[in-house]
């Protein structure tokens, strides 16, 4: 067995490692073998300006690859890509105000964030887009769906994302439309779920376009009996409006997807897919996406993408 002791205590690794408990810096791994030294850490400024006094509330940094070769570091723990005319684009929504954790010690839980942000990072100046949700939510899920819906789904409405640090849970999941164009229509409250999910949660995306929702464990240990919002360890699937019986007949069967030369796919490279669609009537036009579904933990639907791919020809 080989033992692996990074420099700084990190939560997860990767070929470039970011952030962790106090480690306001990033580093690389492997190392760089022509410096001779294990201890090649680089200060970042961005996560020492991030974080409240006395709360480790940015340990979740996410990096995010683009298009153009470059990265955008967000330090929340709630976001999610969405494609839209081929111009990558982030959006962070929800989370706890400053210094609602330690108020939430006290026994004063706060009100969470509404705000929903995007931004174009490949922009020549980006811009952050501000809107608001129907409520608050803190330890929230967003997914991407396959239509570039997004939905956000469980958390709660008052305090901070840790143990015994949050009440009121958030029931009703919302739906999100990104492309809709009046802004007070982008946003729709879906039927709720009767079991309160919150912290230690997870949603993601199934191969069927269902969510799988989990767990709930906002207590120091397991606790099923006695307190208010127990622990939870079921499982539930929420069902997006789209697979509902009235778009059946628009719902392809998927039968053959062919590269050009093997059954893999290459940045750039064209593919056919063979499907077979009921009958829907006039000159409909088709979209075509890819997602990427999530590495889940503690509420975060972590490295989730959405493609919307350049259809050439229908046949």
């Amino acid at each position: 067995m080989v033992r692996f002791e990074p420099y700084h205590p990190r939560w997860t690794c990767h070929h470039i490692i970011v952030g962790g408990r106090r480690a306001f810096s990033y580093e690389f791994f492997p190392k760089n073998s022509m410096t001779g030294t294990n201890m090649d850490v680089y200060q970042l400024s961005f996560l020492r300006e991030t974080i409240d006094p006395k709360e480790d509330n940015n340990l979740y940094p996410f990096l995010h690859i683009l298009p153009d070769g470059g990265e955008e570091e967000l330090s929340s723990d709630w976001l999610v890509g969405v494609a839209s005319d081929q111009s990558p684009e982030v959006m962070i929504c929800g989370g706890a105000h400053s210094e609602s954790y330690i108020k939430a010690e006290e026994g004063l839980y706060v009100e969470t964030s509404k705000t929903c942000g995007r931004l174009k990072p490949t922009d020549p100046e980006p811009q952050w887009s501000m809107e608001e949700m129907p409520m608050g939510r803190v330890m929230l899920g967003m997914l991407s769906l396959p239509n570039s819906d997004i939905v956000i789904l469980n958390g709660a409405s008052k305090g901070a994302a840790g143990w015994e640090h949050a009440i009121d849970p958030v029931l009703n999941p919302v739906l999100y439309k990104p492309n809709e164009p009046v802004q007070v229509k982008r946003f729709a409250v879906l039927n709720p779920t009767t079991i309160p999910r919150m912290y230690h949660s997870a949603a993601t995306l199934l191969p069927d376009g269902r969510i799988l929702v989990g767990e709930s464990n906002p207590h120091v240990q397991y606790n099923f009996t006695g307190v208010k919002d127990p622990s939870e360890l079921s499982l539930e699937a929420f069902l997006p409006h789209f697979l509902g019986p009235q778009y059946s007949h628009l719902r392809p069967s998927t039968l053959l997807v062919e590269g050009s030369t093997s059954d893999c796919v290459s940045n750039g490279q064209k593919f056919s897919i063979t499907f077979a669609l009921g009958l829907i009537g006039g000159d409909r036009g088709f979209t075509v996406t890819m997602v990427a579904p999530s590495f889940t933990t503690h509420s975060v639907a972590m490295i989730q993408r959405l493609l919307v791919l350049d259809i050439v020809e229908v046949q």
